[in-house]
């Protein structure tokens, strides 16, 4: 088997990255990864997309704030802890992590808009 060449390992380093944006992904990494040394020391390697020559391949920054927060144990050890509701498991941190997450672009998406048509209105004047 021969290894991938640089722009196709790249482009595969910068999906996984990316993934990281979606909590559902972090939570599938939760349950069988979090414990294996190889993939925290995947992680440390990833945090060459943390810098100025690489960071404007990654459109969403939450992905960076996963990419840097994954290779230190407590954050990993938090986002491991869970809680019973009505009988069911819910990972509680990750929810938290998603609904603040889902907020803030609900919030986002409003400011912006209303940003622009107050834009769009004083140029219409």
């Amino acid at each position: 088997m021969s290894l991938p060449d640089d722009k196709t390992r790249f482009e595969c380093e910068l999906d996984f990255v990316t993934m990281l944006g979606d909590s559902k992904f972090v939570q599938y990494l939760q349950k069988y990864y979090f414990d294996d040394e190889y993939f925290v020391d995947w992680i440390k390697y990833l945090q060459y997309f943390r810098q100025p020559p690489y960071v404007r391949f990654v459109k969403n920054p939450i992905s960076l704030f996963y990419l840097e927060n994954l290779q230190h144990q407590q954050f990993r050890q938090h986002l491991l802890l869970t809680a019973t509701n009505d009988g069911q498991v819910e990972n509680t941190n990750l929810k938290y992590f998603e609904a603040q997450l889902t907020k803030f672009y609900k919030t986002f998406r409003e400011v912006t808009q209303e940003g622009l048509k107050q834009a769009d209105k004083e140029a219409r004047q």
